[in-house]
């Protein structure tokens, strides 16, 4: 009954065309069923994505915030975000087994069977876009797809009128605490707080509150806790020269699967790259085997890099909070100069090549024979560990093992794999 329930309000959704009423920075918020706040978008508005995406709590939002800020050079936001949504897609754009799910409901309760169809989505940080698999996402869109169609009765009935006495109002979202409404609206702020309508349906009726928005969080905000004091001190014996570029990345073209649980959609591991000085070298420090890694695994696979590649940088410039976050007590302990920059142009390079590098392979068998395939045994073995397990869990498979080229098969035999 759950999903006829989300279609009913889908197709509420559909027809009231809140979306060419409502701008998508009038935020507005929901409460859930945990007690936590669903924060809220409808998109559209621009004539492209229609959908009502909620985003789940705070750092949820602090993922929305990334995006709203209009970081030129943090590539990683649209990766990072964290939403459930109720989307409406042309018909050609769905999985055939969906569009029969959606034909077989429309049949039943006699809804219209054409496009734009109503769809669903959970966006993860760091994974595939997939199709809701918890039911604790099924509450969240079907609770803010309720109030969304409660809001839109008030402004097909009141207009202006009514969105003003909801209290919706356009919101600048930003990632620095600096959040405010927009147009001079006052009624915003309490106390220095921005605020927004918070709104449950109760008997069938919209009522609302105002709350606060929360302060940005970083989703990778926590340091490391463990250092290899052994492993700083025989960085410190070599000779320490050059200034090298590094970042924590996702790349979208880098996808594996989830060894813990086949279900869940593929994720991006993140790599930790490392580029500069004068010898040609693997960029990637580190790679992480899980969409959300351990900064003290990260950061040991940083430092082994460091010493195998006889690596003892002078300066290390970064641009991010995580990348600041992750090397910051390590560069303290082991006198690297730790920079904060605008731009890594070297580190950007690298990146597009390898996307575009990655983009042209169409399988798991093509990406590990590009890895591999120009690599001695030596620097097979030096690959992140990360990388190193997912070419391990590939080779499992006789479909990808027994179709390895020769060379590349040897290779990959004395390397251990």
């Amino acid at each position: 009954m759950m999903k006829k329930r989300l279609y009913d309000l889908a197709y509420q959704f559909r027809k009231s065309k809140i979306w060419k009423k409502m701008r998508e920075d009038e935020l507005f918020a929901v409460e859930l069923d945990d007690g936590d706040v669903g924060y809220c978008i409808v998109m559209g508005s621009g004539g492209e994505h229609v959908a009502l995406a909620v985003y789940p709590g705070a750092l949820a939002l602090s993922s929305l915030r990334r995006i709203k800020d209009g970081f030129e050079m943090d590539s990683d936001a649209p990766f990072l975000q964290d939403s459930v949504q109720c989307c409406l897609e042309e018909k050609d754009e769905l999985p055939p087994e969906e569009v029969d799910e959606i034909r077989s409901y429309c049949k039943t309760y006699g809804a219209p069977f054409r496009s734009p169809l109503p769809t669903f989505l959970r966006v993860s940080p760091c994974r595939l876009l997939s199709f809701p698999r918890e039911e604790k996402d099924w509450k969240t869109i079907e609770t803010a797809l309720s109030v969304l169609v409660k809001i839109a009765e008030v402004i097909d009935k009141k207009g202006t009128r009514g969105k003003d006495e909801l209290g919706l109002i356009p919101i600048d979202l930003g990632v620095d605490g600096e959040s405010y409404a927009l147009d001079g609206v006052q009624n915003a702020a309490t106390e220095g707080e921005t605020t927004i309508p918070l709104f449950s349906v109760v008997d069938g009726r919209l009522q609302s509150k105002r709350v606060a928005l929360p302060p940005y969080q970083d989703l990778f905000a926590t340091p490391p806790t463990r250092f290899d004091d052994d492993a700083i001190a025989r960085l410190k014996q070599m000779k320490q020269k050059g200034v090298y570029e590094c970042e924590a990345r996702r790349l979208p073209d880098a996808l594996v699967e989830d060894q813990t649980d086949p279900d869940n959609p593929p994720y991006m591991p993140t790599f930790l790259f490392l580029v500069g000085g004068d010898k040609k070298r693997n960029p990637a420090s580190s790679a992480s085997n899980v969409p959300m890694y351990d900064p003290n695994v990260m950061l040991s696979d940083f430092v082994n890099y460091l010493l195998q590649e006889g690596v003892y940088p002078t300066k290390i410039k970064v641009r991010t909070e995580e990348t600041k976050t992750l090397l910051e007590e390590f560069c303290r302990r082991a006198n690297i100069r730790l920079e904060i920059a605008s731009r890594l142009k070297k580190l950007d390079e690298t990146c597009e090549r390898l996307t575009e590098n990655l983009a042209s392979h169409n399988s798991v068998l093509d990406l590990i024979i590009s890895v591999t395939r120009d690599s001695s045994v030596d620097e097979i073995r030096r690959l992140p560990s990360g990388l190193l397990d997912e070419i391990r869990f590939a080779l499992e498979k006789p479909e990808i093992a027994d179709q390895l080229p020769e060379d590349v098969a040897v290779k990959l035999m004395l390397a251990g794999l």
